[in-house]
């Protein structure tokens, strides 16, 4: 092997230990976090994108209950199809989460932990809203019989 070989072989290894430098690529080799103001900004931008993952978990699962109950064909696809770009979304969004917890930076890991625990926290479950989202279509039904 050559001594180019083995230089790109080495420059091609991935650090495979936490670290908590505030210097290190952030997703793509052109983003450079060089500086502790960027490094701050960085782990605020990675705070409130994972809990906006949850917050669009929330609203997908709440667009599925309402699915399931919907009685209109058409209305039903839409949801259906909201949902599908939705759930495309959210695991794009985990995706990107997952490759910056790659760059094994303490507090990029970290960061999204908290986001990810603070987003779980804020949004409530689903589990019960279907029969609380009946209930209302079931009212709103009985508006249309009473004229």
């Amino acid at each position: 092997m050559s001594n180019v070989d083995m230089m790109m072989m080495m420059s091609m290894e991935m650090q495979c230990t936490f670290y908590s430098d505030p210097h290190f690529e952030f997703l793509f080799n052109s983003w450079h976090v060089d500086s502790r103001s960027k490094y701050a900004g960085a782990l605020v931008g990675l705070f409130f994108f994972a809990v906006a993952i949850n917050v669009l978990n929330y609203f997908t699962s709440i667009i599925e209950s309402k699915r399931k109950i919907s009685s209109h064909k058409i209305q039903r696809l839409f949801l259906l199809l909201t949902m599908g770009f939705g759930r495309f979304f959210y695991i794009s969004a985990i995706y990107i989460l997952m490759l910056a917890v790659m760059t094994y930076n303490t507090g990029v890991f970290l960061i999204i932990s908290a986001g990810l625990a603070f987003g779980y926290m804020i949004c409530p479950q689903v589990k019960g809203q279907e029969n609380k989202i009946s209930q209302e279509n079931h009212y709103e039904s009985l508006k249309y019989f009473r004229t």
